[in-house]
């Protein structure tokens, strides 16, 4: 364009800028449609892609985004193979959390940052950005009278999921052994100490409610029922 006026494209783009800028009126008789042409269709193409990149941060996962997505899930063990599939969301509702709030594990929560409806990830999350490693303290005896079961379930039996009350309020436990009046207990996480394997995909990503970032946490179905 520039060199139909006899200027360098460097100085009808500066030319542009003082003109877009400043307001200044069209002098120019002979230059002035051509510019003004020019002019409106390089603010038409910056304020579409200015929409456009506003449109998709919209859209990335990033704090105070509710997000739903479904994955599965295989340990890996300390030769890097790859078990059966231990945990699963397809065919059934996917997993809702609120992003920036540890509402799941700190390595599957930084691999989502930034990423969109239908992208999807593979990642290997040692233990440390997973469900951490194993406490030996957290091998307990407490009285039966303590546990509450699932529903369903009358009479506590090794290998089940139970809870406790504590002074940091319901813990699960699975089950070691059971005696007369007493279980032994386990508070570890199944998965602490493992390396984890997930495939995750993007279902929906939306904003937070006021009340879901005061309480941290995802309300409604597939959230938290206060």
């Amino acid at each position: 364009m520039g060199e139909k006026y006899g200027y360098s494209n460097e100085t009808f783009c500066e030319l542009v800028e003082v003109v877009t800028s400043h307001g200044f009126p069209m002098v120019i008789s002979h230059q002035c449609s051509d510019l003004l042409e020019f002019v409106t269709q390089r603010e038409a193409v910056m304020t579409r892609k200015g929409n456009t990149n506003k449109n998709e941060a919209a859209q990335n996962i990033r704090t105070n985004k509710v997000v739903s997505f479904h994955y599965r899930l295989r340990e890996v063990d300390s030769g890097g193979c790859h078990g059966e599939w231990r945990e699963r969301s397809y065919g059934g509702e996917p997993l809702l959390y609120l992003h920036g709030y540890h509402n799941v594990i700190v390595g599957l929560e930084k691999a989502l940052e930034g990423k969109k409806i239908g992208d999807k990830i593979e990642i290997t999350l040692p233990p440390d950005q997973a469900y951490g490693s194993r406490d030996p303290e957290g091998l307990r005896r407490i009285p039966i009278k303590h546990l509450r079961y699932q529903r369903g379930e009358k009479k506590v039996k090794p290998g089940m999921m139970a809870a406790v009350e504590t002074s940091q309020g319901v813990r699960p436990v699975v089950v070691l052994k059971t005696g007369k009046f007493s279980a032994d207990v386990d508070f570890n996480h199944p998965l602490a100490g493992k390396t984890l394997f997930y495939e995750v995909e993007v279902v929906s990503i939306r904003e937070a409610t006021m009340d879901e970032i005061t309480h941290g946490h995802v309300h409604g179905r597939g959230g938290h029922q206060h």
